[in-house]
This record gives C-alpha cells, structure tokens and sequence, in this order.
C-alpha cells in the first residue's frame, strides 16, 4: 500500500505519455459509481484517441471493475486500495509502451490480462488489508483483556496476578482457521458467502472452503462487521 501511495504522489497524465505531464492527486473515491465513472471516462478516451491496443486496455479495466462490483468480490471500505491498483497498472502500462518503443517489443499488450479477478497480486493486497483489520480487532480485544485483568488483580497476591494473566483468552493472536496450508474463506463462513457459487472451490486459489468446529468471539465479530454476520453452522 505504501509503494502504491508513492506511486500515486508521481501520477503521470495518460493523456500525454511524457514525463513532465502531471495531473494533480485525484480525490479518494467513495463509491463504486466513482470507480466506475473513472473507468468509463478511461475508455471512452481511449477509444477516441488512442491506438487498438490502448483501446483493449480501456475496455478491459471498465469491464474488470463491472465484475468486481457486480460480483462484490471487492469491500467498499478499499476502494482506494482497488484504485491505487489500477493506477499502478496503468503507469505498468506508459512504461511498457516506452520500453516498447525504444527496443521494437511488444511488452505492453501484457498488460490489459492484469485486470482479473483473479489476479494474484491484487487478492494479496485484499488478504493482507483484511488480515491487518482482523488482527487490529484481535489487538484492540488483547489490550482490553489485559486491562480487565490488571484492575481485578489483588496487588497482595502474586499467585492471584498469575491466574490473572493465565485467564487472558489465548485465541486473541490466533491465526485464522486453516485447511491443507490454507486459511478459511472468510465469506465462505459468513451470512454473505463466497461468491464463487462452488461449494469445493473458492475464487482465490489462497483461500479454502471448510467450515471450522469453532471460531473465535474475536472472528465472529469481524465477520458480522463485515460480512453482515456468520453462517448459520455457527449460530
């Protein structure tokens, strides 16, 4: 996310392919009709003004952010994160039309595949920011534990302190369920569910479908915060 926002600061205007062309920053989006008014707006240039193969970039991220928001594959509280994404992809794509140019290649028409669902680097972003805000949550529930246990100790009794600090719920930096070396689907364990329809299979290869025997308090929060709720396995 880091590099992402640095690389947003340098943004180059894909109107004019030189360097010293700047827009200035963007307002963060807020909806996904800002996403998808952006992508439109995109297209709609490149295929008045540009070649073939920027034309089939355009098309392909306009249909690429119909999917995800069709599909909700995507959460509305990352919408900067999805579009810091796409910027990324675009400045992949003047430097390959550069490069293209200067060594005769034809690096650039690699780019438009990037835009898919499926794209490992973008689903790494997605785990990684939800995993932050689960362990925020499972660090926020830690420290009040922690809180709790220090008020009721008796500052007379050692062996009072250590049951205290025993009794502090061990599954507060648990990670999450795994299945064959791979974390549960959130969704697929959430009211929402995964949208991937198969049962067996989730759309991200890193993630699995299997219901735990049990999920932590600090899980089933997360979920219901989220995802509006957990399966009914678990109410």
């Amino acid at each position: 996310m880091l590099r992402l926002r640095r690389q947003r600061d340098s943004f180059i205007n894909m109107s004019d392919f030189s360097v010293s062309a700047k827009f200035s920053a963007a307002p963060d989006p807020s909806s996904w009709e800002d996403v998808l008014a952006g992508a439109n707006g995109f297209q709609q240039y490149c295929i008045a003004h540009c070649d073939t193969v920027t034309q089939h970039l355009g098309t392909a991220l306009y249909n690429f952010v119909v999917e995800l928001k069709a599909r909700q594959l995507w959460p509305h509280d990352m919408l900067l994160t999805l579009v810091l994404w796409i910027d990324a992809q675009l400045e992949r794509y003047r430097s390959a039309v550069i490069r293209d140019i200067d060594a005769a290649s034809s690096t650039r028409f690699m780019i438009p595949a990037q835009f898919t669902p499926s794209n490992v680097e973008l689903h790494g972003l997605l785990l990684a920011e939800q995993r932050n805000q689960f362990d925020a949550i499972r660090q926020s529930s830690g420290n009040h534990a922690t809180q709790t246990s220090n008020t009721s100790r008796q500052p007379r009794s050692q062996r009072n302190t250590a049951n205290s600090t025993k009794k502090e719920p061990s599954d507060n930096y648990s990670p999450l369920p795994q299945q064959d070396g791979k974390e549960v689907c959130l969704k697929f364990i959430s009211k929402k569910g995964c949208p991937s329809g198969d049962q067996n299979v989730c759309i991200f290869a890193s993630r699995a479908h299997f219901y735990p025997a049990a999920i932590s308090d600090q899980l089933r929060n997360y979920l219901r915060r989220k995802f509006g709720g957990v399966h009914s396995n678990y109410k």
